[in-house]
């Protein structure tokens, strides 16, 4: 088997690996015969703001909140 069968042969079994659900193999091919690259690009567009967030309250949360200070008092005595 000359040189150039057994790069052929190897790579003939990457592929196939590739094709069968192997990540590692689908990252190293990309890279070796697509061109594409392993690092994250610096995109130019800057990330987007102002999102408005809020909290979703939870089961008792109303309750934790009425009772907080005692709460916290108890915590702390426990902590003691």
């Amino acid at each position: 088997m000359t040189k150039e069968e057994k790069r052929e042969a190897i790579l003939k079994m990457q592929f196939d690996m590739a094709m069968n659900g192997s990540i590692e193999m689908l990252k190293w091919l990309g890279i070796q015969l697509c061109g594409q690259d392993n690092r994250p690009t610096k995109d130019s567009q800057p990330l987007p703001k102002g999102f408005d967030i809020s909290v979703i309250p939870t089961k008792g949360q109303d309750e934790y909140e009425l009772y907080r200070e005692e709460f916290l008092e108890w915590k702390e005595q426990q902590d003691d």
